[in-house]
C-alpha cells in the first residue's frame, strides 16, 4: 500500500517558508498602498484648485489697484464649487479626506509682477476661513 501525501513536517516547513515570505513582503505591500492614497489624494487635490481657476475665471474680477475686492487673496470651499457645479458631489471626493467641506477649500492669491496683473495662485487648504489665506 503506498501512501500518498505529506508529512507533517514537510507541511510545518511550506508554513513557515510561506510566513517568511509574507513578514518580508508585507512592509512593501503597505507602502505601496499608501503611496497610492497619497498620489490620489494630490489628485483630486489638483482637481480641486483646478475647479477653483474655472470658478475664478466666472466669479473674480479686480479692480484698478489690481486686488480682488480690496485684497491680494479670495477663497472659495469645496461646497461651494459643488454648489456651483464646478465639482461633482458624487466621484470627485470620493476617496480625499475633507472633514469639513464648508471650511476646506482654496486661497486664490493676485500674481503682481512689477505691480502688473500676473495672474492667480491657488493654493488647496484644509481650512481656507479666516485668515489662513492671507
Amino acid at each position: 500500500m503506498k501512501n500518498k501525501g505529506f508529512t507533517l513536517i514537510e507541511l510545518l516547513a511550506v508554513f513557515a517558508i510561506l510566513a517568511v515570505i509574507v513578514i518580508i513582503s508585507s512592509p512593501f505591500v503597505l507602502n505601496t498602498a499608501e503611496e497610492s492614497s497619497k498620489s490620489l489624494n494630490k489628485t483630486q487635490k489638483i482637481a480641486i484648485e483646478n475647479a477653483a481657476r474655472e470658478w475664478t475665471l466666472k466669479n473674480v474680477s479686480i479692480d484698478n489697484e489690481n486686488k480682488i475686492s480690496g485684497n491680494t487673496y479670495t477663497s472659495v470651499t469645496v461646497k461651494k464649487l459643488q454648489e456651483d457645479h464646478y465639482l461633482d458631489k458624487k466621484d470627485s471626493l470620493k476617496k480625499i479626506k475633507i472633514d469639513d467641506l464648508e471650511k476646506a477649500g482654496v486661497c486664490i492669491k493676485v500674481n503682481l509682477s512689477e505691480s502688473e496683473f500676473a495672474g492667480f495662485t491657488y493654493e488647496y487648504k484644509d481650512n481656507v476661513t479666516g485668515t489662513n489665506c492671507e
